[in-house]
């Protein structure tokens, strides 16, 4: 039988089902369903067919060294293992623990689009980590992306984590989206890095704008949809003692509250630092606010919790959850200046934008910056800002 021959021989469904489940199940997912339509059908029937969910430990999303695209790569074994771009959404029993994305173009922005599902299905926590010097309007580069890219594609997803590492990047996201924009998502938990509660103050005015800080009280004491309490984590540098007038805000609202809500809020501390612990009820709302050490943890982090007076109910009990869902989905952004391009959106966007001038009877100039443009004639408009579009 020669090569030619091979290539022609037809592998029956039943077979090629019964071969699938001795490949790693990353190989499955982002090489064999890749090959063709057909194989892409197999992995996902083979996926759907397992009772437990693929997980991956770790994906990380960077540029490739050989020009400006993206890759994608699965740690494996502590080695960073690459993979062929997917060009179609991953299969629906498809989680992972990690994404790390630290470049992002086009192409990552329609992968973070594109598995949509995924975001959906169980939930995802979301970590930013922007560092831009470039501005323009007094915005940061990588923000204007994130924003206007990428946020969108979360807000109508099921994040229930947050996390801004910094007071600067919680800031900027509320100065470009919302001041609402906490308590317009249905978020559960928030590590705010350095950036504590604030004192809600009244003699500020109805129509102050509140501070990062009073942001995250006003969102402590909104009940969630299910009951559980929300999560804040927080904590001080060494060398800076941060403001605890929180705290006496925090008793004070406690002691007025005629509904319940539960909250924890876990912060770190110089160890010399002192904390009063207290316990403290309130018997119209039949909860007890208290301060105590955090014994999770090394001396100088403490925790204020606010819960039902008679134990703590079943929803309650989950800072120890070990469940799938609190293991699962965690996206971080890791980005610079130079591994964002294509700020002002994909080709699509620029022609959509000239057909529909043409439409309205509207006389479009492009004035295009040689720099940027494509030296190749035949590309046409496949560039915008210096971007290819695949």
């Amino acid at each position: 039988m020669n090569h030619q021959q091979l290539k022609k021989i037809w592998i029956c469904t039943d077979v090629l089902m019964d071969i699938l489940p001795f490949f790693e199940r990353v190989e499955l997912g982002l090489k064999l369903a890749l090959i063709s339509p057909r194989f892409d059908a197999l992995v996902d029937k083979h996926f759907n067919g397992q009772s437990e969910l693929t997980i991956w430990k770790a994906i990380r999303i960077s540029k490739d060294t050989a020009g400006p695209k993206a890759k994608l790569s699965v740690i494996k074994r502590n080695n960073l293992v690459d993979f062929p771009w997917p060009d179609r959404p991953l299969p629906n029993k498809i989680r992972f623990k990690s994404l790390y994305i630290v470049y992002i173009d086009y192409s990552v922005i329609e992968f973070v689009r594109s598995n949509k599902h995924i975001w959906d299905r169980m939930g995802t926590d979301l970590e930013m980590y922007m560092y831009s010097d470039e501005t323009e309007n007094g915005v940061q580069l990588i923000w204007d992306v994130f924003v206007r890219q990428i946020w969108p594609i979360f807000t109508t997803t099921n994040v229930h984590h947050l996390g801004f590492g910094n007071a600067d990047r919680l800031r900027t996201l509320i100065r470009l989206t919302s001041p609402t924009i906490l308590s317009d998502l249905n978020i559960n938990s928030i590590s705010s890095g350095r950036l504590f509660p604030e004192a809600i103050g009244d003699s500020d005015g109805p129509n102050a704008t509140p501070t990062a800080g009073q942001m995250l009280s006003k969102w402590l004491h909104i009940p969630t949809t299910d009951g559980r309490p929300k999560k804040l984590f927080c904590l001080s540098p060494f060398y800076q003692q941060p403001n605890l007038e929180w705290i006496n805000s925090f008793k004070e609202t406690f002691i007025r509250a005629t509904t319940s809500v539960s909250y924890k809020v876990n912060f770190g501390l110089s160890s010399s630092t002192p904390i009063d612990l207290f316990e403290m009820e309130n018997g119209r709302t039949k909860e007890k606010l208290t301060m105590e050490e955090d014994s999770r943890h090394p001396a100088g982090n403490w925790l204020m919790k606010r819960c039902p007076i008679n134990g703590e109910t079943a929803a309650f009990q989950w800072e120890n959850d070990e469940n799938l869902d609190a293991n699962l989905n965690k996206v971080y952004f890791v980005l610079y200046d130079n591994n964002c391009i294509g700020r002002f959106g994909p080709p699509d966007d620029l022609k959509y934008l000239v057909d529909r001038a043409h439409q309205l009877g509207i006389t479009v100039l492009l004035d295009v910056v040689h720099s940027k443009a494509s030296k190749n004639v035949a590309d046409g408009l496949n560039q915008w800002d210096g971007t290819n579009a695949g």
